[in-house]
């Protein structure tokens, strides 16, 4: 039996998405089952939005046009990354309901990459079920 991974996303900034990508993209590697739960990273996840969205965390603003220069050489981003990780089969994401109520959202407000709208419990009961939780 495969390990288990659980992750509280909160944060909606470039540097937190991709740490997250990274996380999800080695779990799945080391053939880990992974649930994500986004919280106010959400906003990140809406239709058009994944693609283009930018927003870096005030301790990293310095470094804003050195990532977004690496990622454009490299080809590569968060949502690639997590794009390409979902696609295994083994990573479920869900959006907190109590903030997409609070912005308005429903499951079609949603990229493709959002697999359902639940609430905390929802999170603590994969969690219980969890060898290993973070919070981004």
């Amino acid at each position: 039996m495969s390990n288990k991974l659980s992750i509280f996303m909160i944060s909606p900034t470039v540097e937190k998405l991709l740490s997250l990508a990274v996380i999800v993209s080695g779990a799945v590697a080391e053939d880990m089952e992974v649930y994500v739960f986004l919280s106010f990273s959400q906003v990140a996840f809406k239709k058009g939005m994944p693609e283009k969205f930018d927003k870096i965390g005030k301790d990293y603003e310095e470094y804003k046009q050195t990532a977004v220069n690496y990622m454009m050489e490299k080809k590569v981003s968060w949502y690639s990354m997590l794009k390409d990780a979902k696609s295994t089969g083994k990573v479920k994401i869900d959006a907190c309901s109590l903030v997409a109520d609070m912005l308005k959202l429903k499951k079609e407000d949603f990229d493709p990459l959002v697999d359902n709208i639940s609430g905390v419990g929802t999170f603590l009961n994969e969690a219980s079920k969890s060898d290993v939780v973070l919070y981004i």
